[in-house]
């Protein structure tokens, strides 16, 4: 089975900032993030949501399988999926685990907001 760090995420995320020469400054005004939930994800103390994902990938001009670390940016040998054992059956597994984890947390967080919004009309 394979698991995903977050922590490892951060630090994707902060090695890409570097060698594209973007700071996070400009990250928060391009996705609408707060600076300190920016900051949370790059310590690996907060998990992400799979809309800000998409927001980072897009700054980032990376797939979100790139992002995540599960296919080969140009120039990053460490980060192939090859490296971590990964073949092209596991590679597809894993990532259809971690969208599905990404999506079921957006899914609760709509339903949570969803029920909060009847509460109130009542």
């Amino acid at each position: 089975m394979i698991e995903f760090e977050i922590d490892e995420l951060g630090e994707r995320i902060k090695l890409l900032l570097s060698t594209q020469k973007k700071n996070i400054s400009a990250l928060a005004e391009f996705t609408g993030i707060s600076r300190p939930t920016i900051y949370r994800i790059l310590e690996g103390k907060s998990d992400i949501k799979l809309k800000d994902a998409i927001k980072i990938a897009s700054f980032l001009q990376v797939s979100l399988e790139e992002l995540f670390g599960l296919e080969q940016p140009n120039n990053k040998r460490d980060m192939r999926p090859e490296y971590y054992g990964l073949t092209p059956e596991k590679e597809a597994v894993a990532l259809q685990k971690l969208y599905r984890k990404l999506a079921q947390k957006e899914l609760a967080k709509t339903l949570r907001h969803a029920a909060k919004l009847l509460e109130e009309e009542e």
